[in-house]
């Protein structure tokens, strides 16, 4: 059985499923503005034992796992079956053996499989999912300049006219490069107080802007004394550090701090694009690409797994209107990822040393999850890894798609 989940589960994960949306169904509800939401549980035994009841049930779930085979199967079977007769030896082993107390409760603790593993915050609750050492505070940096880059090298986005005495808040700032382009560009011209919060104070900057202050804290809980004090908010890239309902929850929050009239002002990728023309003709993401759309799996996993929203960015405008915010905008921009992407081919290299360094980022997670019935060692993870990166320089058309959001508080 543990290996069927681990199929349907890694499928799922292929294809961009929530398999687990009941955990947070009720959350899903009340952000969509339903009131009144309430949930009931019931469980089923299933197997022989557990009577005739049991057994129909067993008929549905195994019905399920027979009903994935073909997407299974091609896609590869997630290394762990390489032909039909293996996949229906599977299913057959979990009809006989079905021996679960409830149907809900079938997925076993997976084991975590040994690596070198590099640091990362241990802020309490969190489920932030990249390290915090000094090769990821490399590729922040070089995230940040290309994406700045990208966006026609502004640092604000939001229409916003900065004052002397304007308090500006960086709200996950890493190692407070936003922060540090920002005192950059209004010295001498106006003078503001910056402040910058992470959960992790590992990589912020030392000796830090004169005008700048960089602080532990969680956006889900800022100070009180913040309500209504910063004229801008800028926050990027927490896709990989926030569940759905601590969205929601941050909204919240950034909305308090900001002063009526003040902006918020956001960046988040989206995962993954092709060219428009290759989408109309009906192109698949992964084809030709069999690492990516293993690594891709194994990255919507551990996601899925701590719950974190690594498609929020489109819903993200919806969600700052319902947060309260007002006059809400965005804006788009991608960027060829690989070697074939021409005269911008240095740039195109750094995007893809950039999202390379998310995926090897998140190899401890993913390892100590088991890695998800499709990598055993640490070694298959380096090499799919490494295929990951000959794949987006031979197969020309994939695209990585950012988007800017800002909005106002009445």
């Amino acid at each position: 059985m543990e290996k069927l989940v681990t199929m349907h589960r890694a499928v799922a994960n292929a294809r961009g499923l929530d398999v687990d949306v009941a955990h947070h169904l009720e959350g899903l509800l009340i952000e969509a503005g339903f009131e009144n939401v309430q949930s009931e549980d019931r469980s089923a035994k299933v197997g022989r034992w557990g009577g005739e009841k049991a057994m129909a049930m067993k008929s549905t779930v195994s019905g399920v796992f027979r009903g994935v085979k073909t997407p299974v199967l091609n896609a590869g079977g997630f290394g762990v079956v390489s032909t039909e007769e293996e996949y229906d030896a599977l299913t057959d082993g979990s009809d006989s053996s079905s021996q679960s107390s409830a149907a809900g409760n079938a997925t076993p603790a997976p084991t975590p499989i040994a690596h070198t593993a590099r640091v990362y915050q241990e802020y309490p609750g969190s489920q932030y999912e990249l390290p915090t050492d000094a090769p990821e505070r490399d590729r922040l940096a070089l995230q940040y300049q290309i994406l700045k880059e990208l966006f026609a090298n502004r640092v604000v986005y939001a229409p916003v006219e900065l004052q002397n005495g304007d308090r500006v808040l960086d709200a996950g700032t890493g190692p407070g490069l936003w922060v540090a382009d920002l005192a950059a560009a209004s010295a001498g011209t106006v003078e503001l107080e910056l402040v910058g919060v992470d959960i992790e104070r590992r990589l912020f900057p030392d000796p830090a802007p004169p005008n700048a202050r960089f602080l532990v804290h969680s956006i889900l809980d800022l100070p009180q004394e913040w309500s209504d004090t910063f004229t801008l908010v800028n926050q990027r890239f927490l896709i990989i550090a926030l569940t759905r309902e601590e969205w929601v929850r941050a909204l919240k929050e950034l909305y308090r701090v900001v002063k009526p009239g003040g902006w918020v002002q956001f960046l988040e990728p989206i995962v993954w694009g092709l060219r428009e023309e290759q989408l109309q003709m009906g192109d698949d993401v992964y084809e030709r690409r069999p690492c990516m759309e293993k690594v891709v799996a194994m990255y919507r996993a551990v996601a899925r797994l701590r719950g974190l929203d690594v498609d929020v960015g489109y819903r993200l405008e919806s969600m700052l209107a319902e947060a309260g915010f007002v006059e809400v905008r965005s804006e788009c921009q991608s960027a060829k990822v690989g070697r074939w992407g021409g005269d911008k081919g240095t740039a195109m290299k750094a995007m893809k040393d950039i999202l390379a360094g998310v995926f090897r980022g998140i190899k401890t997670p993913v390892l100590n999850a088991g890695g998800f019935g499709i990598v055993k060692t640490e070694e298959e993870y380096d090499t799919l890894t490494d295929g990951l990166e000959r794949e987006w320089d031979e197969v020309e058309g994939l695209q990585e798609e950012f988007r800017v959001f800002w909005a106002r508080k009445m």
